[in-house]
């Protein structure tokens, strides 16, 4: 009978050792809900963009000053507009978040001075404080007039 708790014990004692596994991350995942205007008109108009997110292990957002986690790149210029989406949940919290973000583009212009219309669409991305990469979303193309 001594012998059978010992066992037990030493069971006990052996599975509370054994490491345990850190919960798997996920990346963000996005989607485009809407863009618009269609036609800008250079340096007056801003444009809306609306995407969803999901993010199944809760570390979205960034409470950091500095810290950069939407990203929108021009693709006449290859230039991205960041943005920090503020932290949703806390560190300790790992349960999904989804939700919209609204980002908004100010004053878009022309940045070839020789061309009366241009097209441009946008790549858009998030990160999350896993360093995470979301799926990249290709807009339609955006038309900028004088």
């Amino acid at each position: 009978m001594k012998a059978l708790w010992i066992c037990i014990l030493l069971l006990i004692c052996w599975g509370g050792c054994q490491s345990i596994p850190q919960q798997k991350r996920y990346p963000p995942k996005i989607k485009l809900v809407s863009i618009g205007p269609k036609i800008l008109h250079s340096y007056q108009d801003s444009l809306e963009i609306v995407i969803q997110y999901l993010d199944k292990d809760g570390d979205l957002g960034e409470n950091k000053a500095g810290v950069h986690n939407v990203f929108v790149v021009d693709s006449r210029s290859r230039t991205s507009s960041q943005f920090r989406l503020r932290q949703l949940l806390q560190d300790s919290m790992q349960v999904a978040v989804k939700g919209e973000l609204h980002i908004l583009l100010d004053a878009v212009g022309l940045i070839n001075s020789e061309e009366k219309v241009e097209q441009v669409h946008y790549e858009i991305f998030i990160k999350d404080r896993s360093g995470h990469k979301s799926n990249v979303l290709k807009t339609k193309a955006i038309t900028i007039v004088p």
